[in-house]
């Protein structure tokens, strides 16, 4: 699949309209702080004009790095969630004009290391094609009822589609 590729042509469209989260403005502003401190122990001599301008130059570039990695992340979820929106469909309309029937969904991680939790316990789970996925009782989950990936930001997990057919031999 080559959703990263698209991704990073559809991130770098994005950039500069997204803003960043809350958390990384935190991130930011507490890197800012930071910057500023060690300027002023490691070089007495700096002006306060000085220190706040390079510290205020660090933290653009930050910054400019922060908003492309959530440009990439906005992408590579919006991208998932095309795919899998056109897969389920695609089913629908097969569903309704007769062509597939026991139709069911499974659930298809990355199987990289950076598959969450929920996503782990989804990973091969096969349901009826109108049922929402089942989410373990051990794991934590209080979302809505997931009836397609993604479950959440960056996540790239697939849905495909399962037809049983049910032989009289």
């Amino acid at each position: 699949v080559t959703i990263s590729v698209r991704a990073i042509s559809f991130a770098r469209r994005i950039k500069d309209t997204v803003g960043l989260t809350e958390r990384q403005l935190n991130q930011n502003t507490r890197y800012y702080e930071n910057m500023r401190n060690t300027l002023r122990e490691n070089n007495p001599k700096l002006t306060d004009y000085e220190i706040n301008s390079r510290a205020a130059k660090a933290a653009r570039r930050m910054a400019d790095k922060q908003r492309t990695k959530r440009a990439k992340d906005i992408a590579r979820t919006e991208i998932v969630t095309a795919h899998n929106q056109a897969t389920r469909a695609y089913i629908q309309w097969a569903i309704e004009h007769r062509y597939m029937q026991n139709v069911y969904r499974r659930w298809v991680t990355s199987n990289n290391d950076n598959v969450c939790p929920i996503c782990v316990a989804l990973n091969g789970q096969a349901v009826p094609f109108d049922k929402p996925y089942n989410v373990p009782s051990d794991i934590k989950y209080n979302g809505p009822e997931i009836m397609a990936p993604p479950v959440h930001t960056n996540c790239h997990c697939l849905m495909l589609p399962n037809v049983y057919i049910h032989s009289a031999y």
